[in-house]
């Protein structure tokens, strides 16, 4: 995961500071390379292979729906399991929700990994050029960004609208609830019998023999029990980080992406540096040096 983390912060900032400018081979295919990290279904199948006259807001669409899909689908799922059981006579209480457990866990990574680059594509709806005294959206130039003129861009601007409150706004708070309500159980001070734990050691084993944890045990396992915030923090610099980089990235300000892109990996840097989150010094050390590659 932090080297996840590494790879993606660096792609991000390498690729999107200033998209419209390339680097020297083999620089350039190596950031290529690395571009399966933003998790982008559209990398791999373009709208336009599905659609010849797909556009920009057609690939916002797909971006924004098919996620959903993928949660309805893992849904779906569970469901048809527990109709199996009952159909077996094997089904218990304990049992449907160990794998509901196990289906929410599925969920909740899928809109963690995903997010910084539903994001992007959501932003990308409200940046604009000016060329020739006409707005035009950067991401396509032939699409108008005047929603006064366009029926259709101002029903585009509503939809990522209410997109930016589901996925930056909606999945963050989401995240950062579920570690606040369980925050005594992911950071215990006492086991189940009410006797006090001594030391780091015994919060992990608590921590680690609480099933009611698992869903969001992804977003603090690699961290020390009283650092259980880390995980929700980073998500945030990241989305930081890709606003700054979608709306700071145009052409007329060639540099200020990557001001913007360096103070945050700055902020993230003291912060990881005076709270030293994760268990081992050696993911501390590569989480530190990851940032300032």
């Amino acid at each position: 995961l932090i080297t996840y983390q590494t790879i993606y912060q660096f792609t991000d900032v390498s690729s999107t500071a200033d998209s419209e400018s390339e680097y020297p081979e083999p620089a350039q295919s190596f950031i290529d390379n690395l571009s399966f990290t933003f998790l982008d279904l559209s990398i791999y199948i373009p709208p336009s292979c599905i659609y010849p006259n797909a556009d920009f807001y057609d690939k916002l669409l797909g971006t924004t729906v098919f996620p959903f899909m993928i949660v309805i689908a893992i849904i779906f799922i569970f469901v048809l399991q527990v109709i199996g059981m009952k159909i077996s006579s094997s089904d218990s209480v304990g049992g449907v929700r160990k794998r509901w457990m196990s289906h929410l866990n599925v969920i909740i990574v899928l809109l963690y990994l995903i997010l910084p680059s539903v994001t992007t594509v959501i932003l990308n709806t409200f940046q604009c050029e000016m060329i020739d005294g006409e707005s035009s959206l950067s991401a396509q130039l032939t699409l108008t960004c005047d929603g006064r003129s366009s029926d259709r861009r101002r029903k585009w601007e509503i939809y990522a609208y209410l997109m930016l409150t589901l996925y930056p706004f909606a999945v963050p708070a989401l995240c950062l609830v579920l570690c606040f309500v369980y925050r005594k159980r992911i950071s215990p001070k006492v086991d189940k019998r009410g006797k006090k734990l001594k030391n780091i050691k015994e919060q992990l084993k608590a921590r680690d023999e609480d099933e009611k944890l698992d869903p969001i045990r992804f977003l603090f396992e690699l961290y020390k029990p009283d650092s259980w915030w880390f995980g929700i923090f980073t998500l945030g610099m990241r989305l930081t980080q890709t606003c700054a980089l979608v709306f700071l990235g145009s052409s007329q300000r060639p540099f200020s992406s990557s001001v913007a892109a360096v103070v945050t990996s700055i902020v993230f840097m003291i912060v990881q540096r005076e709270t030293n989150p994760y268990l081992t010094p050696a993911d501390n050390v590569l989480g530190y040096v990851g940032t300032w590659v």
